[in-house]
C-alpha cells in the first residue's frame, strides 16, 4: 500500500488548505492509498537551531519534538502533499520550520532520502488576493528548492487556488474543489 504524508502547514485545522487537502485524500484514499496527515499548527515543532548535530554520528537532527516523526516518515514515503496558506507573500512559518529540519537528511553523500521513481510532491497554496506570479514562484520554490531534492522527489504538481478569504470559501469554488481530488489521484499514480 502506498503512503503520502499530507503536511498541513496551515494554524488552521479546518481552513481553506487543510479543505482542500481533504478533497486530495478522498482521492487518494479511493484508490487504496495510507494519507498520513501532519498538522504543523498543532504540532509541538521546533526551529533548526544550526547546532550541525545533524551531520554527526548517524545523522539526524538531534531535536526530539513532534517533526522527527514526520522527517522519519518521509525516509520510506510514496509522496507528500503539502498545503500552505499564504501569509504576507509566503508559506507560513510552521512550512519553513519544517523546510529548514530538513538539513538533517543531508548528508556529505547526499540526502538520506532515497529518490524513488515514483514519489511525488503536490503543494496547495491558499491565498485571499494579490500576485498569483509571486505566489506560483513561492509555490515553485517549496516544490523544486530543497524539499524536492531532499525528500528524493521526482515529480511535482501545483495547485494556487485564490479568492479564498474566508474560512470554508474553498467550498463555493468547484474549480479548486476537482483540482484537489485531481492532484489526489495524480500523486498515487
Amino acid at each position: 500500500m502506498k503512503k503520502i504524508l499530507v503536511i498541513n502547514g496551515s494554524g488552521r485545522k479546518e481552513g481553506n488548505a487543510a479543505g482542500l487537502a481533504s478533497q486530495a485524500i478522498e482521492s487518494m484514499k479511493k484508490a487504496g492509498t495510507e494519507a498520513k496527515l501532519f498538522n504543523l499548527g498543532e504540532m509541538n515543532i521546533h526551529p533548526c537551531v544550526a547546532c550541525n548535530g545533524c551531520k554527526t554520528g548517524t545523522g539526524g537532527c538531534v531535536q526530539k519534538d513532534e517533526l522527527s516523526s514526520l522527517i522519519d516518515d518521509m525516509l520510506d514515503c510514496d509522496g507528500i502533499l503539502l498545503t500552505s496558506p499564504i501569509y504576507f507573500g509566503r508559506a507560513t512559518a510552521q512550512v519553513y520550520i519544517w523546510v529548514n529540519r530538513l538539513y538533517s537528511l543531508m548528508s556529505s553523500a547526499g540526502s538520506r532520502c532515497e529518490k524513488k521513481e515514483s514519489r511525488k510532491l503536490g503543494v496547495i497554496l491558499t491565498f485571499n488576493s494579490g500576485p498569483a506570479d509571486v505566489y506560483a514562484k513561492e509555490a515553485d520554490y517549496l516544490a523544486m528548492g530543497g524539499v524536492k531534492m531532499v525528500a528524493g522527489i521526482t515529480a511535482h504538481n501545483i495547485l494556487l487556488a485564490g479568492g479564498l478569504s474566508d474560512k470554508d470559501a474553498y467550498k463555493s469554488h468547484t474549480e479548486y474543489l476537482d483540482k484537489a481530488k485531481v492532484l489526489g489521484e495524480w500523486l498515487v499514480q
